[in-house]
């Protein structure tokens, strides 16, 4: 290898290996950060976080390497241009694309790695990352629900629970809307407490309600000659004392 592309190799290789981590970094932290709630606190061991972040890291890696190529290179050549070199060596006749072909050699070779890695590693990854995700939520259904906001993760209802003890299948303050026959929030599910777990092999989803009530808005009743006033426009008359329910569980 001639003194010049080691220069040049030497000046772009530190560099790469030093934004490629920081790309890493970045766009790992960016995943977990975004997924902060379903994952902190839910009594996960470090063994799942360290696979999780191992098929995550694979994952990021395609975004990873095009990033750090261009902040490398920009870097590497404006340390050669303000040190004066790459002036040196345009002064002794060396064409640019010479200068630069130790970059190009570099550059098609790890493009040949990153095209294996997406086409056999990477999607292989992400289907194991998007599967411990989902088996997490099968096993602890109540990771997805958070307190004091509603959830619509279930077709055609939106559940609301006010706190989730430390177990994650017990709640408190259960509000459930059954929007199934789209006529808006006109059935409504509310109980003091209950619990959530999936029963055959995970295929379905029950959520147990203790000590509430079912209600229904009812439609104006239309107007007779014994009461010739309709009724008022809409009013909630309690249907039945809630015990259990159960839905589908679906993704």
């Amino acid at each position: 290898m001639k003194k010049i592309d080691k220069l040049v190799l030497g000046s772009f290789l530190g560099l790469f290996v030093l934004t490629f981590c920081v790309a890493f970094f970045v766009l790992l932290m960016q995943f977990f950060l975004f997924n902060f709630s379903e994952l902190i606190g839910k009594g996960l061991g470090v063994d799942i976080y360290l696979q999780l972040a191992s098929y995550v890291g694979v994952w990021t890696t395609k975004q990873a390497f095009p990033l750090s190529v261009l902040l490398a290179s920009i870097m590497a050549l404006g340390n050669l241009g303000e040190n004066h070199e790459l002036t040196a060596l345009r002064s002794a006749g060396i064409p640019i694309l010479r200068i630069l072909w130790p970059l190009c050699v570099f550059v098609l070779l790890l493009s040949g790695l990153a095209f294996f890695s997406n086409s056999y590693v990477v999607p292989r990854a992400n289907l194991n990352a998007l599967s411990l995700l989902s088996d997490l939520v099968k096993k602890k259904p109540s990771v997805a629900i958070k307190e004091g906001l509603f959830y619509d993760g279930i077709p055609g209802y939106s559940i609301k629970v006010d706190k989730k003890l430390e177990d994650k299948t017990k709640l408190e303050g259960i509000m459930i809307y059954d929007h199934t026959e789209k006529r808006g929030n006109v059935s409504l599910t509310m109980a003091k407490s209950g619990r959530i777990y999936t029963i055959k092999d995970e295929a379905y989803l029950v959520i147990e309600l203790f000590n509430g009530h079912n209600y229904l808005e009812e439609a104006p009743k239309e107007a007779t000659a014994e009461h010739p006033e309709p009724h008022a426009p809409y009013h909630y008359k309690p249907r039945s004392k809630a015990r259990s329910w159960s839905l589908a569980w679906t993704h």
